[in-house]
C-alpha cells in the first residue's frame, strides 16, 4: 500500500515540482487545482486529501499537492497494474462537480474522488474520457 502513497519521483520546473516521467511515457492530461481524496480500503482503512495538480499520462495517473502535509504528499498509480476498475457514485449534491472511481489492483482497493471547480467542468469531462479510454472504466 505504502508504494502508492508519497513515492512518486519529483523535480523541480519553473518552481514547481513534477512527476519525473517514465522512458517512453506520452502525457495526455493535467490539470490544477483539483481537490482528490483517496480512500485506501483494506484492514484499516486509510483516506487521503488535497488539493494540487493531477497527471494522467498513458502509463500512471499521479496527483501532487499544493500544500504537503505530514502524512500526504504524493499518489500514484501504474495504470498496468489496475486488475478492475468501476466508477463510483459522486455524493448527490456534488454530482457535476465529482468524478469517484474504485480502482482494484489486485491486494489494494483505492476509491479516488476528484472534484472540479464549476469552471472546470469542461476539464472533468475531458479526463473522464481519457481515464475511461486508458482503463476502460
Amino acid at each position: 500500500m505504502n508504494t502508492y502513497v508519497n513515492s512518486l519521483e519529483t523535480k523541480f520546473k519553473d518552481n514547481a515540482k513534477i512527476p519525473t516521467p517514465l522512458e517512453g511515457e506520452s502525457y495526455f492530461y493535467r490539470h490544477q487545482p483539483v481537490k482528490f481524496k483517496v480512500v485506501i480500503e483494506g484492514t484499516t482503512m486509510k483516506e487521503y486529501s488535497a488539493t494540487g495538480k493531477i497527471y494522467l499520462t498513458d502509463k500512471r495517473f499521479m496527483f501532487i499537492a499544493q500544500e504537503p502535509s505530514t502524512d500526504f504528499e504524493t499518489f500514484h498509480v501504474i495504470l498496468r497494474d489496475v486488475i478492475s476498475s468501476m466508477r463510483s457514485p459522486p455524493p448527490r449534491f456534488k454530482k457535476k462537480k465529482v468524478f469517484s472511481v474504485r480502482i482494484n489492483m489486485g491486494n489494494d482497493v483505492f476509491i479516488i474522488s476528484l472534484r472540479y471547480k464549476n469552471k472546470h467542468l469542461e476539464d472533468k469531462k475531458i479526463f473522464e474520457d481519457y481515464l475511461t479510454m486508458l482503463l476502460r472504466v
